[in-house]
Order: structure tokens, then sequence, then C-alpha cells
């Protein structure tokens, strides 16, 4: 099986992997107010609308409806045009594969920052653009500029690396209290996993952050 075929037929694990990442650090929340930034068809948050107030705010009606079926409390609005909440309004921000996509990230980073509280958390992913795998594409000459052999891949047009990421929200009054890697493909071993995110997260498909306002 070649590189790029191995890489794609765990493009769904991938995903299980970074919804991983976000339910163990949501998990048993309690009496919060949530926001999801693009938050497609609410699977990080549905677990909870039950004990938190949790909104989501996406570009897709078909998707917003069904996050709402779930409890959440839906927006459909463009973010590239701000955040259209009032400020010191959340408690927590998740921003889950979104900056990839985003024409203008910065501008959406500082409104999460204007829209979170003061000492509010942003727990946000995206893809690494120095991951093993693109590394192994670069050398081989055949690298795209996208991070995966699929089409959701080729709608990206930002590429980030671990201190890029970092230096973005430290410039935007956030100060990163973790970051990690996000899976290391083709491995499942969890326990092997949770080694290479902590210890190797450069090496890793993706990047996982905590961050806090300022």
């Amino acid at each position: 099986m070649k590189l790029e075929q191995l890489y794609d037929s765990n493009i769904f694990e991938s995903n299980k992997i970074i919804g991983r990442k976000f339910y163990n650090k949501i998990n048993g929340l309690k009496g919060k107010r949530i926001l999801e930034v693009g938050c497609g068809t609410g699977d990080i948050c549905k677990d909870l609308t039950k004990d938190n107030e949790v909104h989501g705010i996406d570009l897709s009606s078909k998707s917003l409806k069904a996050a709402k079926s779930r409890g959440v409390i839906t927006k459909m609005y463009n973010i590239e045009n701000g955040l259209p909440y009032k400020s010191a309004h959340f408690d927590i921000l998740i921003c889950s594969e979104l900056v990839e996509h985003l024409f203008d990230p910065e501008h959406v980073i500082k409104e999460a920052n204007r829209v979170l509280k003061k000492g509010g958390l942003l727990l946000l992913s995206t893809p690494n653009f120095y991951s093993t795998i693109n590394r192994l594409k670069i050398l081989k000459g055949r690298h795209r500029g996208i991070e995966l052999p699929n089409y959701a891949a080729q709608q990206h047009i930002r590429f980030y690396s671990h201190a890029s990421i970092r230096e973005m929200l430290v410039r935007n009054n956030f100060a990163v209290a973790n970051q990690e890697g996000i899976g290391f493909h083709p491995m499942k071993n969890e326990r092997l996993l949770k080694f290479f995110e902590k210890r190797l997260k450069t090496f890793c498909d993706g990047i996982f952050v905590e961050a806090v306002k300022k």
C-alpha cells in the first residue's frame, strides 16, 4: 500500500482521535457558557447541553439543524465577519479544525479573545504542516500544499506549525497553557499515541492547544 493510501485509510480514525482530545478536556463540565465556532452538527458539544449553555455557530443550515436537535443554541453566520456575541460572554470557546480554512484567522482569534471572559479557555485544533507524513512527502517532491489526501483537505488555505499557532495566540492576548500533538498515523495503540502526542508533538498529524485569555 502506498504511503498516501495508508494515510487516507485512516482519515475517519483521525476524526475520532481529534474528538477524543476535546472530549477529555470538556467531559463533566457543568454550569458553563460554551461556544463552538464552526460547530457543524454539534458532535463535540452534544453531551454538554444538559448541564451547560452551549452555543454553536456555522455557515451550514443543514448542520445547524442537526446541532439544534441535540440541544445546541445555534446561529448561522460567516465568522470571517466576526463573532455576533457580546464581549466577555463565554467561559469556553471551542475551535476544532477551522483556522486552516479561514482567509483571516487572526481576526477570528481576536474575536475569540473578545467574547471570552477573563481567564476563559480556548480549545483549538488544526492540522500540523510539519507532520511526519508531510515531511516525507516533501522529501519525495510530492507535497501539494495540503495535509491530507482527501477533498476536505484541499480546502485548507492556511498552514500551521506548533510554533506559528502559539505565536498567533500570544499576539492576541492568550497565554498557552498546554500544547500537544494529535494522532500519528497509522499508529492506533492509545498508550503509544499518548507518548507521541506529549513528547514528540511536532511529528504528529495535528496540533491541540489549550489557551487562556489573559
